[in-house]
């Protein structure tokens, strides 16, 4: 999840991606406690059909940032669904670490994340793993992480 046309889930850019964050039940909550997010581009983004309406989905990461004013940063992997002429965000987890990849498999997200090991340096993250997601029910879950 190569890319096809942005304009098939009618997201332009990012920054329509980050307007469905901040209007989002999380981002109006985020919002509240100071907290401000960003969409990586595009090149991080997956395509995919993820809640099999048939309709594709885009599955992106994103970041959550300056809460309560203090200097906090989470990752987050999203899944945003076409609404109207936008998208929304319908569903994220929490990532740890830095993604290097994010691979789509029907309903299921696996995200490859590089993390610190126990010798890394700040600028320079070696500790591979994966985190898994699946979407049932109508809600993203976090499935038992493997390691790789």
């Amino acid at each position: 999840m190569g890319l096809a046309l942005i304009q098939t889930a009618h997201a332009q850019s990012s920054r329509d991606l980050d307007t469905a964050i901040k209007t989002s039940p999380e981002g109006r909550q985020g919002a509240r406690g100071g907290c401000s997010f960003r969409v990586a581009q595009s090149d991080q983004w997956r395509r995919a059909d993820i809640d099999g309406d048939g309709q594709e989905d885009i599955i992106a990461p994103y970041v959550t940032e300056s809460c309560g004013g203090g200097n906090y940063w989470g990752l987050s992997v999203g899944i945003f669904q076409r609404a109207g002429n936008g998208v929304k965000l319908i569903g994220s987890g929490h990532v740890e670490g830095t993604i290097e990849k994010i691979a789509v498999n029907g309903a299921r997200i696996v995200v490859q994340t590089l993390g610190y090991g126990p010798d890394d340096a700040r600028c320079c993250p070696t500790k591979k793993s994966s985190e898994a997601f699946l979407w049932s029910n109508g809600a993203l879950r976090p499935v038992t992480p493997g390691r790789r």
